[in-house]
């Protein structure tokens, strides 16, 4: 997906949406991927079934259709179009399917998660992935213990470029010696590609890995435990994204014992995001149309304390907290840096 980075708390405001007076009036779809094939899609519903019980909803006045790809998604809307106030996307399918729609149908109403579209009748949420990414850099840097650190990045070149920048501009401030190999898969659903890219970025010696390419996180996993299945005494870390991986990390050692090579985990908070749009668009207030770009400040992208030495997050939470006092924006870090 497309990201435009924009100074803290930056909105591209468009027009005001005439939104639902009361919570009887109001009704919301989000078509999605299915549950526990992505994790951030379990997140998102937990999000949209607390605001359902908090405003007294029914599932008929919100609910989840599962969708498996961008042309499925394609029809999903097409059939709830007209059907409800609000039809809301998230994720890798949403961008191009709410673009193409919202063109075609300027009365529908759409709330975008986790995505960029510009339109009268568009609401699009954007994460400051970025900032996360920073604080995944700062964490590489300080936890290798041999100064090679590897990336596996987005097949998206904007995406990938952005997070790349921000992770080299965090493991340059904690570790101007480390050395960064990076592998971008080809698509969505190249999977095995990131499980070969992970198998040679550990031949070649690195010991951290942060994987930033969404679904295909897994391959990076998988290329994890098949190491540790030959090899339980190879010693690695890596650093998941979107939601938190530190379950994918667990394997069993020579003695038995469990162990864990996933060292954290940056998020995005899609609960929370869910609750701060659809709460207050269920509430009847009225939300501008437009890019809302939320990030650490706003509390809704992080990096976990996951296994990270002491010494490592305290680092980590020096630069959040940072951010979180108004005193630092990381985009001019990453301009400073100019990498």
């Amino acid at each position: 997906m497309k990201k435009t980075l924009l100074a803290a708390g930056a909105l591209v405001l468009l027009a005001p949406f005439a939104t639902a007076a009361a919570e009887e009036d109001f009704s919301l779809v989000l078509i999605a991927e299915p549950q526990g094939v992505n994790k951030y899609v379990d997140v998102a519903l937990e999000g949209l079934e607390g605001v359902r019980l908090e405003h007294g909803l029914t599932e008929e006045q919100v609910t989840y259709v599962e969708t498996i790809n961008q042309g499925a998604a394609m029809g999903n809307v097409q059939e709830a179009i007209g059907q409800y106030e609000y039809i809301s996307l998230i994720g890798n399918i949403s961008e191009h399917v709410v673009e193409t729609f919202a063109q075609e149908f300027p009365e529908q109403k759409f709330l975008l998660i986790d995505g960029h579209v510009e339109a009268d009748n568009v609401i699009s949420v954007d994460f400051k992935d970025y900032e996360a990414a920073f604080l995944a850099g700062l964490a590489a840097g300080n936890e290798t213990e041999v100064d090679k650190i590897g990336f596996v990045a987005s097949w998206d070149e904007e995406v990938a470029a952005e997070f790349e920048t921000a992770f080299r501009t965090g493991v340059q401030i904690a570790n101007e010696d480390a050395e960064i190999i990076v592998h971008s898969v080809e698509n969505v659903d190249d999977i095995e590609g990131a499980r070969q890219a992970t198998h040679e970025m550990f031949e070649q010696g690195v010991d951290v890995i942060y994987t930033a390419a969404s679904r295909p996180n897994k391959g990076v996993f998988e290329a994890g435990q098949e190491i540790k299945r030959e090899d339980p005494n190879h010693l690695f870390w890596i650093i998941g994204s979107d939601v938190d991986q530190i379950d994918e990390g667990i394997y069993v050692k020579e003695n038995g014992d469990e162990g864990n090579f996933a060292l954290t985990s940056t998020i995005k908070r899609y609960n929370r995001t869910i609750e701060r749009f659809v709460g207050r668009l269920a509430a009847g207030e009225e939300i501008e149309a437009g890019i809302h770009e939320l990030g650490i400040y706003e509390e809704q992208v992080d990096i976990l304390k996951g296994q990270l030495e002491d010494d490592t997050y305290d680092l980590v939470d020096e630069y959040r907290s940072q951010i979180l006092d108004g005193e630092l924006e990381v985009q001019d870090l990453i301009d400073e840096a100019n990498l």
